[in-house]
């Protein structure tokens, strides 16, 4: 029975002592007879120090090196410094949890894109207050915000975005349509091979030139008839009753008249499909009036002229 007591209480204060801190414990060699070299924290000293161990029972500040020791007593400055950074990092958390509080119950569309502490790389849509528009941004997998979206879809649908206005594609027409005839022709810095009609401000009539494929200016038209009726037809009458007559260069033979600067006669002349100004002469003689030239008197023609 007193053995059975003995051991009872021996275990009690095994129990009693192992709940306490082992670093401020006493060094304990127990009453075994054995020679073991062990450490123990001194806590006045704050240092590892050796001691004989017998064998037995002993208490918990018992280390068999002094690394094993040291790591679990610190010392007080490591004690402050532990305390320290378990706070910093209570704090820490405390604010980060406060953020996401906030965060969670604000409106989302007004918080930033947060990638969060983890180290994934998802890749979601947030929203941009700045810019009003769904935007991407890489999500670390964790402790983000609620502007986060999986689609694009999903951004659009939640938060006010500005649609862009729908852009019709660039016409290069260059300057307002009523300064394109007096530009220069403008191959463009391309190196394709486009053949296109210019209005030569010069001699006042409708050309040939290649162009490049990219950029250039209005004065520029897939067909001459394009050209002639944009800028020919424009001119004013005292320069279309002044120009010469051209046959043109195609192989058609077709009678035309013009009116003859010299004479002041609407004359009759064979005239070719592609001739340079047309739009003067109409096979109708009296239309050279509208264009504001002498009224027309005709010189004689021949029955083989007509």
């Amino acid at each position: 029975m007193k053995t059975t007591v003995f051991i009872l209480l021996l275990f009690g204060a095994t129990i009693t002592l192992e709940d306490e801190n082992p670093c401020k414990l006493p060094a304990d060699p127990g009453p075994c007879m054995a020679d073991f070299t062990r450490h123990y924290y001194d806590w006045d000293s704050k240092q590892c120090l050796e001691f004989t161990y017998g064998g037995c029972e002993g208490n918990a500040n018992n280390f068999e090196t002094i690394e094993e020791c040291q790591k679990s007593c610190p010392g007080e400055e490591g004690e402050e410094k532990e305390e320290g950074e378990q706070k910093e990092e209570g704090e820490q958390k405390e604010e980060g949890e406060e953020e996401e509080k906030e965060e969670e119950g604000g409106n989302p569309c007004e918080l930033p894109a947060k990638k969060g502490p983890c180290r994934a790389a998802f890749t979601k849509y947030y929203y941009n207050k700045d810019t009003k528009q769904c935007e991407t941004f890489v999500y670390g997998g964790c402790r983000g915000n609620a502007n986060n979206f999986e689609t694009k879809d999903e951004c659009e649908s939640t938060c006010p975005v500005e649609k862009a206005p729908v852009e019709e594609p660039p016409i290069d027409v260059g300057p307002p349509s009523g300064d394109v005839c007096s530009m220069p022709k403008d191959p463009g810095p391309c190196k394709a091979s486009h053949r296109k009609w210019f209005f030569d401000t010069v001699k006042k009539v409708c050309r040939t030139f290649v162009y490049g494929g990219c950029e250039g200016n209005g004065n520029r038209f897939d067909t001459k008839e394009e050209c002639q009726k944009r800028c020919v037809a424009t001119l004013p009458a005292s320069v279309i009753c002044r120009l010469p007559y051209a046959m043109g260069s195609c192989s058609s033979n077709i009678r035309r008249f013009f009116f003859d600067i010299e004479t002041k006669q609407s004359t009759m002349q064979a005239y070719a499909l592609a001739t340079r100004n047309c739009v003067c002469c109409s096979h109708i003689s009296w239309k050279l009036s509208l264009y504001g030239c002498f009224s027309p008197t005709f010189a004689p023609v021949s029955p083989a002229q007509i």
